[in-house]
Protein backbone atom coordinates (compact mmCIF):
# COMPACT_ATOMS: atom_id res chain seq x y z
CA UNK A 1 0.00 0.00 0.00
CA UNK A 2 1.23 3.71 -1.08
CA UNK A 3 0.32 7.07 -1.00
CA UNK A 4 0.94 8.46 -3.86
CA UNK A 5 1.09 12.56 -4.06
CA UNK A 6 2.02 14.06 -7.76
CA UNK A 7 2.31 18.23 -8.57
CA UNK A 8 1.44 19.44 -11.65
CA UNK A 9 2.18 22.95 -13.34
CA UNK A 10 -0.84 24.72 -14.03
CA UNK A 11 -1.28 28.19 -15.30
CA UNK A 12 2.16 28.53 -13.90
CA UNK A 13 1.34 27.77 -10.45
CA UNK A 14 1.78 24.22 -8.83
CA UNK A 15 -1.24 22.09 -8.31
CA UNK A 16 -1.52 19.37 -5.98
CA UNK A 17 -3.35 15.89 -6.40
CA UNK A 18 -3.02 14.04 -3.21
CA UNK A 19 -4.53 10.41 -3.10
CA UNK A 20 -7.21 10.35 -0.25
CA UNK A 21 -7.14 6.68 -0.16
CA UNK A 22 -4.66 3.96 -0.16
CA UNK A 23 -4.46 1.46 -2.67
CA UNK A 24 -2.90 -1.97 -4.46
CA UNK A 25 -2.95 -3.48 -7.84
CA UNK A 26 -2.18 -0.45 -9.70
CA UNK A 27 -0.08 -1.25 -12.67
CA UNK A 28 0.58 2.27 -14.02
CA UNK A 29 -0.60 6.11 -13.84
CA UNK A 30 0.14 8.54 -16.03
CA UNK A 31 -1.00 12.49 -15.37
CA UNK A 32 -2.87 15.21 -17.22
CA UNK A 33 -3.66 18.76 -16.51
CA UNK A 34 -7.15 18.17 -15.15
CA UNK A 35 -7.02 14.48 -14.10
CA UNK A 36 -4.94 11.71 -12.00
CA UNK A 37 -5.51 8.02 -14.77
CA UNK A 38 -5.24 4.87 -13.56
CA UNK A 39 -4.83 1.65 -15.30
CA UNK A 40 -5.61 -1.22 -14.74
CA UNK A 41 -8.33 -2.74 -12.04
CA UNK A 42 -7.34 -0.67 -8.99
CA UNK A 43 -8.27 -2.30 -5.70
CA UNK A 44 -10.04 0.35 -3.53
CA UNK A 45 -9.87 0.66 0.37
CA UNK A 46 -10.89 4.36 2.14
CA UNK A 47 -11.60 7.22 -0.30
CA UNK A 48 -10.80 6.37 -3.31
CA UNK A 49 -8.25 9.36 -5.13
CA UNK A 50 -9.40 11.79 -6.95
CA UNK A 51 -9.24 10.94 -10.78
CA UNK A 52 -9.83 8.12 -13.51
CA UNK A 53 -9.91 4.28 -13.37
CA UNK A 54 -10.17 1.82 -15.75
CA UNK A 55 -11.86 -0.41 -13.15
CA UNK A 56 -12.36 -0.65 -9.28
CA UNK A 57 -12.84 -3.62 -7.03
CA UNK A 58 -13.70 -3.48 -3.45
CA UNK A 59 -11.97 -6.62 -1.90
CA UNK A 60 -13.71 -8.64 0.90
CA UNK A 61 -14.31 -7.20 4.41
CA UNK A 62 -12.89 -3.56 2.84
CA UNK A 63 -15.00 -0.48 2.78
CA UNK A 64 -14.76 1.94 0.00
CA UNK A 65 -15.74 5.78 -0.91
CA UNK A 66 -15.97 7.16 -4.30
CA UNK A 67 -17.04 10.86 -5.05
CA UNK A 68 -17.42 13.46 -7.69
CA UNK A 69 -14.07 13.45 -8.28
CA UNK A 70 -13.91 10.05 -9.31
CA UNK A 71 -14.75 8.41 -12.80
CA UNK A 72 -14.53 4.70 -13.44
CA UNK A 73 -14.39 3.56 -17.37
CA UNK A 74 -15.11 0.29 -16.85
CA UNK A 75 -16.80 -1.68 -14.30
CA UNK A 76 -17.26 -1.42 -10.39
CA UNK A 77 -17.41 -4.58 -8.36
CA UNK A 78 -17.93 -5.41 -4.85
CA UNK A 79 -16.90 -8.52 -3.15
CA UNK A 80 -18.16 -10.55 -0.43
CA UNK A 81 -18.63 -8.83 2.82
CA UNK A 82 -17.31 -5.15 1.46
CA UNK A 83 -18.92 -2.23 1.04
CA UNK A 84 -19.10 0.48 -1.50
CA UNK A 85 -20.36 4.10 -0.36
CA UNK A 86 -20.92 5.73 -3.97
CA UNK A 87 -21.60 9.52 -3.28
CA UNK A 88 -21.49 10.96 -6.56
CA UNK A 89 -18.93 8.32 -9.13
CA UNK A 90 -19.78 8.15 -12.41
CA UNK A 91 -18.80 4.70 -13.55
CA UNK A 92 -19.18 4.37 -17.04
CA UNK A 93 -19.84 0.42 -17.55
CA UNK A 94 -21.81 -1.64 -14.59
CA UNK A 95 -21.51 -1.83 -10.83
CA UNK A 96 -21.81 -5.70 -9.66
CA UNK A 97 -22.33 -6.21 -5.86
CA UNK A 98 -21.25 -10.11 -4.76
CA UNK A 99 -23.07 -12.36 -1.95
CA UNK A 100 -22.97 -10.70 0.78
CA UNK A 101 -21.79 -7.25 -0.13
CA UNK A 102 -23.01 -3.83 0.99
CA UNK A 103 -24.01 -0.98 -1.56
CA UNK A 104 -25.20 2.57 -0.13
CA UNK A 105 -25.46 5.22 -2.99
CA UNK A 106 -26.48 8.84 -2.76
CA UNK A 107 -25.56 12.40 -4.05
CA UNK A 108 -22.87 14.05 -2.34
CA UNK A 109 -22.98 16.90 -0.54
CA UNK A 110 -21.90 20.16 -0.99
CA UNK A 111 -21.73 22.95 -3.88
CA UNK A 112 -22.08 20.99 -7.59
CA UNK A 113 -23.08 17.58 -6.04
CA UNK A 114 -23.28 14.96 -8.38
CA UNK A 115 -25.62 12.01 -8.37
CA UNK A 116 -24.23 8.62 -8.99
CA UNK A 117 -24.08 8.03 -12.21
CA UNK A 118 -23.86 3.71 -13.50
CA UNK A 119 -23.69 4.40 -17.48
CA UNK A 120 -24.79 0.29 -17.60
CA UNK A 121 -26.73 -2.45 -15.10
CA UNK A 122 -26.43 -2.38 -11.57
CA UNK A 123 -26.51 -6.18 -10.32
CA UNK A 124 -26.95 -6.94 -6.95
CA UNK A 125 -26.34 -10.83 -6.39
CA UNK A 126 -26.97 -11.78 -2.91
CA UNK A 127 -26.56 -8.16 -1.14
CA UNK A 128 -26.19 -8.06 2.42
CA UNK A 129 -27.81 -4.45 2.52
CA UNK A 130 -28.94 -2.18 -0.75
CA UNK A 131 -29.50 1.54 0.14
CA UNK A 132 -29.82 3.08 -3.39
CA UNK A 133 -30.89 7.26 -3.24
CA UNK A 134 -30.77 9.75 -5.84
CA UNK A 135 -29.06 7.59 -8.57
CA UNK A 136 -29.22 6.89 -12.32
CA UNK A 137 -29.01 3.62 -13.82
CA UNK A 138 -28.62 3.65 -17.82
CA UNK A 139 -29.46 -0.31 -18.12
CA UNK A 140 -31.39 -2.69 -15.58
CA UNK A 141 -31.56 -2.58 -11.70
CA UNK A 142 -31.51 -5.95 -10.75
CA UNK A 143 -31.82 -7.87 -6.97
CA UNK A 144 -31.59 -10.84 -6.54
CA UNK A 145 -31.73 -12.76 -3.18
CA UNK A 146 -31.47 -9.62 -0.61
CA UNK A 147 -29.57 -11.70 2.58
CA UNK A 148 -31.91 -11.46 5.79
CA UNK A 149 -30.55 -9.30 8.49
CA UNK A 150 -30.71 -5.25 7.35
CA UNK A 151 -34.55 -3.99 8.00
CA UNK A 152 -33.38 -0.54 6.41
CA UNK A 153 -33.17 -1.57 2.44
CA UNK A 154 -34.48 0.79 -0.34
CA UNK A 155 -34.50 2.28 -3.53
CA UNK A 156 -35.38 5.81 -3.79
CA UNK A 157 -35.48 8.86 -6.20
CA UNK A 158 -33.57 7.29 -8.79
CA UNK A 159 -34.13 6.61 -12.89
CA UNK A 160 -33.61 3.15 -14.29
CA UNK A 161 -32.93 3.15 -18.35
CA UNK A 162 -34.06 -0.34 -18.72
CA UNK A 163 -35.73 -2.63 -16.33
CA UNK A 164 -36.62 -3.11 -12.67
CA UNK A 165 -36.86 -6.64 -11.18
CA UNK A 166 -36.45 -7.50 -7.41
CA UNK A 167 -36.52 -11.49 -6.72
CA UNK A 168 -35.78 -14.10 -4.33
CA UNK A 169 -34.84 -17.36 -5.74
CA UNK A 170 -33.54 -19.17 -2.95
CA UNK A 171 -34.81 -19.76 0.51
CA UNK A 172 -32.15 -18.34 2.74
CA UNK A 173 -33.51 -15.65 5.06
CA UNK A 174 -34.66 -12.53 3.70
CA UNK A 175 -35.18 -8.44 4.24
CA UNK A 176 -37.96 -6.35 3.65
CA UNK A 177 -36.97 -3.78 0.82
CA UNK A 178 -38.88 -0.25 0.01
CA UNK A 179 -38.81 1.18 -3.63
CA UNK A 180 -40.15 4.74 -3.68
CA UNK A 181 -42.39 4.03 -0.56
CA UNK A 182 -42.25 5.08 3.38
CA UNK A 183 -38.15 4.68 3.84
CA UNK A 184 -38.28 7.28 0.78
CA UNK A 185 -38.95 11.27 1.31
CA UNK A 186 -42.14 13.37 -0.23
CA UNK A 187 -40.92 12.73 -3.65
CA UNK A 188 -39.06 9.93 -3.61
CA UNK A 189 -40.17 7.57 -6.33
CA UNK A 190 -38.61 6.02 -8.81
CA UNK A 191 -38.58 6.14 -12.55
CA UNK A 192 -38.22 2.82 -14.34
CA UNK A 193 -38.24 3.25 -18.39
CA UNK A 194 -38.68 -0.44 -18.80
CA UNK A 195 -40.32 -2.39 -16.71
CA UNK A 196 -40.24 -3.45 -13.07
CA UNK A 197 -41.14 -7.11 -11.54
CA UNK A 198 -40.84 -7.90 -8.06
CA UNK A 199 -41.66 -11.22 -6.89
CA UNK A 200 -41.20 -14.04 -4.24
CA UNK A 201 -39.79 -12.10 -1.29
CA UNK A 202 -40.93 -13.33 1.85
CA UNK A 203 -40.58 -10.43 4.04
CA UNK A 204 -42.52 -6.81 3.11
CA UNK A 205 -42.69 -5.32 -0.45
CA UNK A 206 -43.63 -1.30 -0.67
CA UNK A 207 -43.70 -0.64 -4.33
CA UNK A 208 -45.26 2.93 -4.35
CA UNK A 209 -44.98 6.56 -6.02
CA UNK A 210 -43.14 5.14 -9.08
CA UNK A 211 -43.57 6.13 -12.71
CA UNK A 212 -42.97 2.49 -15.01
CA UNK A 213 -42.72 3.32 -18.88
CA UNK A 214 -43.71 -0.39 -19.96
CA UNK A 215 -45.76 -3.22 -17.45
CA UNK A 216 -45.52 -3.72 -13.20
CA UNK A 217 -45.86 -6.94 -12.18
CA UNK A 218 -45.80 -7.68 -8.15
CA UNK A 219 -46.20 -11.85 -7.26
CA UNK A 220 -45.68 -14.57 -5.14
CA UNK A 221 -44.60 -12.03 -2.60
CA UNK A 222 -45.47 -14.03 0.45
CA UNK A 223 -46.15 -14.47 3.95
CA UNK A 224 -44.70 -10.71 4.14
CA UNK A 225 -46.76 -9.45 1.12
CA UNK A 226 -46.84 -5.87 -0.91
CA UNK A 227 -48.01 -2.88 -0.56
CA UNK A 228 -48.40 -1.65 -4.14
CA UNK A 229 -49.79 2.45 -4.40
CA UNK A 230 -49.77 4.96 -6.09
CA UNK A 231 -47.76 3.87 -9.23
CA UNK A 232 -48.02 5.47 -12.88
CA UNK A 233 -47.79 2.29 -15.86
CA UNK A 234 -47.60 3.21 -19.25
CA UNK A 235 -48.97 -0.47 -19.76
CA UNK A 236 -50.24 -3.38 -17.54
CA UNK A 237 -50.33 -3.20 -13.77
CA UNK A 238 -50.56 -7.09 -12.80
CA UNK A 239 -50.47 -8.11 -9.37
CA UNK A 240 -51.27 -11.88 -8.22
CA UNK A 241 -50.62 -14.30 -5.39
CA UNK A 242 -49.21 -11.75 -2.98
CA UNK A 243 -50.60 -12.57 0.54
CA UNK A 244 -51.16 -10.22 2.46
CA UNK A 245 -51.83 -7.82 -0.37
CA UNK A 246 -52.50 -4.18 -0.69
CA UNK A 247 -52.85 -1.40 -3.35
CA UNK A 248 -54.78 1.78 -4.13
CA UNK A 249 -54.34 4.92 -6.64
CA UNK A 250 -52.29 2.51 -9.07
CA UNK A 251 -53.11 3.90 -12.90
CA UNK A 252 -52.59 2.21 -15.56
CA UNK A 253 -54.31 1.02 -18.97
CA UNK A 254 -54.66 -2.51 -17.89
CA UNK A 255 -54.99 -2.49 -13.83
CA UNK A 256 -55.49 -5.34 -11.29
CA UNK A 257 -53.24 -3.73 -8.41
CA UNK A 258 -55.90 -1.94 -6.86
CA UNK A 259 -57.44 -4.00 -3.64
CA UNK A 260 -57.08 -5.48 -0.40
CA UNK A 261 -57.40 -9.21 -1.69
CA UNK A 262 -54.56 -11.45 -0.92
CA UNK A 263 -54.71 -12.74 -5.03
CA UNK A 264 -55.58 -9.60 -6.91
Amino acid sequence: MRTLITRLPVMGTLLAVAAIATWTGVSGTRLNATLVEFSGTTHCTGTLAPGEYDKVQVDDNQTCTMTQANTVEGNVTVEEHATLNDLGGIIKESLNVDDGGNLVTNSGTGYGSNRPTIEDNLDADGPASLQVRNTDVGGDLSVSDLEGGNPNNFICSSTVGDDLTVKKDDKTPASPIDIGGSSCSEGGGNTIHGNAKIENERYPVDFSNNTVGHDLTVKGNEPGGATVDNNSVGHDADCHDNSPFSGSGNTAPQNDCNGTASDS
